[in-house]
């Protein structure tokens, strides 16, 4: 949520409920990735999305 926040400041929000960050009130990232929402927003998040993941599993 952090790094999404450095790309879409003040519109990325963490729902503890259900365990979802939501960005501009639209797009929806699941803990596994699933990256729900279309157009290029949709695919900026998921570019952000994978390059944590490979940092998070190389570190």
């Amino acid at each position: 949520a952090e790094r999404l926040s450095r790309v879409f400041p003040n519109m990325v929000r963490y729902i503890k409920e259900a365990d979802v960050i939501l960005v501009m009130d639209r797009i929806r990232v699941t803990k596994d990735g699933v990256v729900e929402g279309t157009g290029p927003a949709a695919e900026r998040v998921k570019k952000v999305y994978e390059e944590w993941l490979s940092e998070e599993t190389k570190g």
